[in-house]
């Protein structure tokens, strides 16, 4: 198996809130047809799998299969750009959400890449879709893009690519925002200039502003080294540490976080030890960390796509202004309350970046669930939703948390479903979700709102697969049904009721049935035909991730899957490794492991109905870390298991 994949120099940043969404439907339509099978000149057929990658600034689309699969591909590619791309009824396949949303938000503002995962759509986006195609044309657009593969067979698999050109000057994000630059000092009111982020208890703990170069990634290092002493120090020297780098036109923010949310209380003392460390780094340690630092083939690709040019030659000086640039740029999370000037004089110089707070002196006009909301079950019945004349906080009565808060007068977006549910979300990070026809005057807030939020950009959310099959929902329905009539009852119009009971069903199983599920490790993702899957956390052993998967099977399929067919009544009960793919921090997938199988391998095996197959996947390490696994099928089922 070999992989080829295409990189445009466009990426979510500069998508318009109203927009977010055009860039994936773009590559969708693109990857449907690149994955169609192809016959090749000795009358084989085959075809290539395609994955969607949309970074800050970047996208494109990564296939693997066999060498003279992609060739094929490559030299179909040129030709798609002619065709009129139909946007309507097309559904963008799901991407992951950036790492700390609140702290991009803070950095380059509301655009599509600061609402991406949330699985909505923009409503200019389908319009704006057609437009870009002609933009990404690979031969007569406006974009930069180029090839790139690990098999040196396909060097050259396509030609007639426009040349590279140089970036143009662009101050600002989508939203007007401006961008980060190496050097720059931010201003008192820049979102990249220190700060603390005190809401919540985020994986997250450091962010920074780094030049995209090698150097830039050195200070990575530097910073992850420095962090895994921090933890040692305080006595938590065995949690893992995860650093992402995603290039922001002539920047790359970094990102570190923990395996496990480090608590509250540890915090002040683990990022002072950090702060105190990255102070006194000798030239001998900055000289090391480069010299082991390679620079990756995605960093070299997002230069030259985004007309950077040649990168200059890195040196520990290099290394210390970045690393100034770092400090220059730091964001925490970190609750400020917690600290104590004494100890911690470093931190408390920081200043706060501020979520929205309710004004105590502001009286709220307080709805709670009716009777009818309760009996629907789509808000919690312990629901509260306490509006003022700046603020709207919901308390679901669930946790012990502090209810979730908007800033009304800051909102980035509002995401509309079909349910009637609204996701408010602030410049701050801030986010709720309120359904209005589930709450006790609702009528009321909901002609509030929707004055309020005319303006607001909104974005729509597809709908989901249902949970339970439609058709077993209708079954249990007309058994219920039956056994109220009554045995005399039902015996008398049993032949009269039973063909209109049929017709129902058979109208209720042809709707959608297909999944989105994103369960954690460990746990089981439930398909709509009763199969549960359950996937492991990943052991690495020497240069293997090993995932141990549990398969059960459930009923026949029924209903239509994601392409709108019906599918074979036997798709979600076949248990194959190649349907499951592991993904690292930065979006790459792991290979399987070539060869010879196992005896503890996952099989390849159709399963009858309460049959379960147990077994182990094993993925080529190459270096990296797996943090996602991903589980497909035919039909249109999608599960994603990570840490959350």
């Amino acid at each position: 198996m070999a992989e080829l994949g295409v990189v445009w120099g466009r990426g979510a940043l500069e998508e318009n809130i109203e927009d977010a969404g055009a860039l994936a439907l773009v590559l969708t339509a693109l990857a449907r047809e690149l994955e169609r099978p192809v016959q090749l000149d000795d009358r084989r057929t085959g075809a290539v799998r395609a994955t969607l990658e949309v970074e800050p600034d970047l996208c494109g689309i990564r296939l693997t299969g066999r060498p003279e699969l992609l060739r094929a591909a490559a030299q179909r590619l040129p030709h798609l750009f002619g065709r009129p791309l139909v946007a309507e009824g097309l559904v963008p396949l799901p991407l992951d959400g950036p790492h700390w949303r609140a702290d991009l938000l803070a950095r380059t503002g509301a655009n599509g890449f600061t609402v991406q995962g949330l699985e909505g759509l923009g409503t200019g986006a389908r319009h704006t879709a057609r437009r870009l195609l002609r933009e990404l044309d690979v031969r007569h657009g406006t974009v930069n893009c180029l090839l790139w593969t690990d098999d040196a067979s396909l060097l050259g698999a396509a030609d007639g690519f426009a040349p590279l050109r140089p970036a143009p000057h662009e101050p600002a994000w989508a939203d007007g925002t401006a961008r980060w630059r190496p050097g720059s000092a931010p201003a008192q009111r820049d979102g990249n200039r220190p700060a603390l982020f005190g809401a919540g208890r985020p994986r997250e703990l450091i962010s920074v502003m780094v030049p995209r170069t090698l150097e830039g990634r050195a200070v990575g290092e530097l910073l992850r080294i420095a962090l895994a002493e921090s933890l040692a120090a305080a006595g938590d020297e065995h949690e893992m540490i995860s650093l992402e780098a995603q290039g922001m036109g002539e920047g790359m923010r970094l990102v570190l976080s923990t395996r496990t949310p480090l608590r509250h209380e540890q915090r002040p003392a683990v990022l002072s030890e950090l702060l105190r460390r990255i102070g006194l780094l000798p030239d001998s340690w900055i000289a090391a960390v480069l010299h082991s630092t390679a620079s990756p083939a995605w960093l070299e690709r997002g230069r030259r796509v985004r007309g950077l040019g040649r990168e200059p030659e890195a040196t520990v000086d290099g290394v210390r202004s970045a690393l100034e640039d770092a400090r220059s740029s730091l964001h925490l999370a970190l609750d400020p309350q917690l600290l104590d000037f004494a100890a911690h004089p470093q931190l408390s110089a920081m200043p706060e970046h501020t979520p929205a707070s309710r004004d105590p002196q502001e009286s709220p006009r307080i709805f709670a669930v009716s009777r009818r909301g309760k009996r629907s079950g789509g808000s919690h019945p312990a629901t509260r939703v306490r509006l003022t004349r700046t603020t709207l906080a919901v308390e679901d009565g669930s946790s012990a948390r502090e209810p979730a808060i908007v800033d009304l007068e800051d909102l980035a977006c509002v995401i509309e479903s079909p349910s009637g549910a609204r996701q408010l979300i602030d410049r701050a990070g801030g986010s709720v979700t309120v359904r209005t026809k589930d709450l006790e005057e609702g009528q009321q807030l909901e002609t509030y709102l929707g004055h309020r939020l005319a303006r607001v950009p909104r974005l729509l959310r597809e709908d989901q697969g249902p949970r339970t099959h439609p058709g077993a929902l209708q079954r249990r329905q007309s058994l219920a049904m039956l056994l109220a009539l009554g045995a005399a009852g039902a015996m008398i119009v049993l032949f009269g009721v039973m063909p209109a009971l049929d017709d129902a069903a058979e109208e209720e199983s042809s709707q959608e049935a297909w999944s989105r599920l994103r369960p954690d490790w460990g746990e089981t993702a439930e398909l709509s035909n009763g199969s549960r899957i359950t996937a492991s956390a990943p052991v690495v052993e020497q240069d293997v991730h090993r995932i141990t998967v549990t398969f059960c099977a459930g009923a026949d399929t029924e209903g239509l899957g994601s392409d709108g067919e019906e599918a074979d009544e036997m798709v979600q009960n076949i248990v194959r490794p190649d349907d499951f793919s592991l993904f690292t921090d930065s979006g790459g997938a792991l290979p399987l492991v070539e060869g010879p199988p196992e005896a503890e391998d996952l099989p390849s095996d159709w399963l009858e109905d309460g049959e379960c197959a147990t077994g182990d996947l094993r993925f080529e390490r190459m270096g990296a870390e797996g943090s996602g696994l991903l589980y497909t099928n035919s039909f249109g089922d999608r599960v994603d298991w990570k840490a959350r």
